[in-house]
């Protein structure tokens, strides 16, 4: 029997998380299964790809080796990117150090540290010990912010703990400063510093009402309901500008005559010539447009984002769930992305769940869209009634202000 030979030697060590396992796998079996194969199917051969190892799988982690450094970030990098894409929430941290390697398992302080420090990346996140920056940070596609000493648990040292700015796309970006200072007068008329967005940035986007040709007559409100919601969370955001069909809320005058005269009064079935002009007239920089289904008790939403200028497809997405409030969260996120918003921005302002910001009772939001469903009925009719019945007025009117003309009784 052939004995296997301890090396010692400096690797990179990555360690991959499912954020809240235990607590999935308590409430819901299933999902936390589902995790795991996701897991499976995602990291094992992205792993392999770039050159690494796995080594070690313990539950719901899994610890890996590589020889490089910069191979170890990059593949951390598109792990999440799969991961994000297919709603997988990991934490993934590379640690650069000494380790005992005997070809089969991989020991030693430094998969320690690499194990430790996973905890501080966010859901999606990744982090990198000092080690492994000092060998990155002069990779053009790399950055990274510094998050402190950390004391690491067992080690009895402090180690520098640096988290990845990176694109959901699988680049890696650097943190973008989206605002400037500026002085405004306030209203007691003194001069004040405010922050405010660079017009670079800002983004505006013209979002049409959705389709829907279900059988279901109780969920025609979506149409308007659904993308009305994505509006109402994506106004979290300083750098996005809105234009939707909706007076009330959104001053959407100019977008609601423009619809009426070209004929279609609610945006229903508009093709998509007429949106793209729609969208340029309004000064828009992208138009979303979407379709609505409802399969085997879930809600399926299809949403495609189009650039203004050329009327170009730039994504599109498609999800489903049992719940269309979760999905306004998830589109109102994905429409950031695919409006190039910066990344590091969107991670660092307030996002709050569609359901914080305006409520919790699906009865009440149905209610309010089928009301306003109902009074825009009766008030097009009564428009058309009252069109016909001045018509009809006039056509009599007019013969018998002639007579009177005629026969000089005015």
């Amino acid at each position: 029997m052939i004995e296997s030979q301890n090396i010692r030697q400096i690797l990179a060590i990555m360690v991959t998380d499912i954020v809240d396992y235990t607590e999935t796998m308590n409430n819901d079996e299933d999902k936390a299964w589902e995790y795991l194969k996701k897991q499976r199917t995602l990291i094992a051969p992205m792993i392999s790809k770039m050159n690494g190892h796995i080594f070690k799988e313990m539950g719901d982690g899994t610890f890996s080796k590589f020889k490089s450094a910069i191979d170890a970030v990059h593949c951390a990098v598109k792990i999440q990117e799969e991961a994000i894409n297919n709603e997988l929430p990991i934490r993934i941290s590379v640690h650069l150090g000494d380790v005992m390697d005997d070809g089969v398992d991989v020991i030693g302080t430094g998969v320690n540290i690499a194990s430790r420090i996973n905890s501080l990346a966010k859901t999606g996140g990744i982090v990198i010990s000092e080690d492994v920056w000092r060998q990155v940070r002069n990779q053009a596609d790399l950055d990274a912010t510094s998050m402190g000493q950390k004391e690491i648990k067992g080690i009895h040292q402090t180690v520098e703990v640096f988290e990845l700015t990176f694109s959901p796309d699988g680049s890696v970006t650097k943190k973008v400063k989206v605002t400037e200072t500026v002085t405004i007068t306030d209203e007691d008329g003194k001069k004040v510093q405010a922050e405010t967005a660079k017009k670079e940035f800002i983004k505006k986007v013209a979002i049409f009402p959705f389709e829907y040709d279900g059988e279901d007559e109780s969920l025609n409100f979506l149409k308007y309901g659904f993308p009305f919601g994505c509006c109402i969370s994506l106004l979290q955001d300083p750098l996005i500008e809105l234009e939707f069909p909706n007076k009330m809320e959104f001053g959407g005058e100019d977008f609601i005559n423009k619809l009426q005269k070209s004929g279609y009064d609610r945006g229903k079935n508009a093709p998509m010539p007429l949106k793209k002009k729609i969208a340029k007239e309004l000064h828009c920089d992208y138009f979303v447009s979407g379709k609505i289904e409802f399969i085997s008790s879930n809600y399926q939403i299809t949403c495609k984002v189009f650039s203004s200028k050329n009327g170009k497809l730039l994504n599109e997405t498609t999800k489903a769930a049992p719940n269309y409030q979760s999905l306004i969260d998830i589109f109102s996120m994905q429409i950031r992305k695919d409006i190039r918003i910066p990344p590091s921005h969107i991670d660092e302002i307030d996002n709050l769940p569609f359901v914080e910001l305006t409520t919790e009772k699906v009865e009440v939001f149905i209610l309010y869209f089928s009301f306003k469903e109902k009074i825009l009925f009766l008030i097009n009719t009564f428009l058309i009634t009252f069109s016909l019945f001045t018509t009809g007025m006039i056509s009599i009117l007019l013969p018998l202000l002639n007579n009177f003309l005629t026969f000089g009784i005015v």
